[in-house]
């Protein structure tokens, strides 16, 4: 069978899937690999060979095929494009019809279990949901409040007094705030600090919790006083 005149959109797609294949800008120059076209029975039925990076393309399914010089179509798998085969942008890229600057890996993802962004100057991320680091447990002392790695920090059966010590590996930023959640086990449990927290807004350190209430302590790091500053408490009624 052959295929001709395909209508205008299907020739961008197609260019388009070379493009991005072999590296070729649909609006700046660069090669196009325009595939081969036929339906997918004719495709099985004919069983041809590829050549070497040749895409033959079922207009049927809109599925392809990238050939080896080798391999008979029937064998060959459909191509099936991933993160780790799409080329990672740099430089200046294009956006929903806005260009983008100083993007560098991994900006789109490749590292989409850890939500990486990569390059300079603001990003902005839109709808997207960023939950809280939580270290539970049931009871500890000294807790050592590391914001690098959480940002609430909650005992939910303190069995003895607790110590909140000074953060020794992070580097907080002015403006970061910590939570602290607190319950003891049914009896108070005394509240001691480090000499990083201070009470400059009005609310004085707690030294102890009430028994079997929930209590919740907010801190601010504040870079002039190289402190953080207790800014609420809150307290199960």
């Amino acid at each position: 069978m052959i295929v001709s005149a395909p209508s205008a959109s299907i020739m961008d797609i197609l260019r388009a899937i070379g493009a991005r294949i072999f590296g070729g800008d649909s609006q700046k120059g660069g090669e196009y690999v325009i595939p081969r076209i036929d339906l997918a029975a004719s495709w099985t039925a004919n069983n041809p060979v590829l050549g070497y990076l040749e895409i033959g393309f079922e207009l049927d399914t809109g599925k392809c095929k990238i050939g080896n010089s080798v391999t008979a179509w029937n064998s060959l798998g459909y191509f099936t494009p991933t993160l780790n085969n799409i080329p990672t942008p740099t430089g200046t890229v294009q956006m929903g019809g806005q260009y983008v600057s100083n993007v560098a890996a991994p900006f789109f993802g490749n590292d989409a279990a850890n939500k990486t962004y990569g390059g300079s100057g603001t990003k902005t991320m839109t709808n997207t949901r960023t939950p809280p680091r939580v270290l539970s447990a049931a009871s500890a002392s000294p807790l050592t409040t590391e914001k690098d790695t959480y940002d609430l920090f909650k005992f939910t059966a303190l069995a003895a007094a607790l110590n909140i010590a000074n953060h020794s590996t992070s580097t907080p930023s002015d403006g970061e705030q910590i939570r602290i959640r607190l319950l003891d086990n049914g009896t108070a449990r005394a509240l001691t600090y480090g000499t990083n927290y201070v009470a400059k807004g009005g609310t004085a350190l707690p030294n102890t919790t009430v028994l079997g209430k929930n209590m919740e302590l907010l801190f601010e790091w504040d870079s002039g006083l190289v402190k953080y500053n207790l800014m609420a408490v809150t307290q199960e009624t």
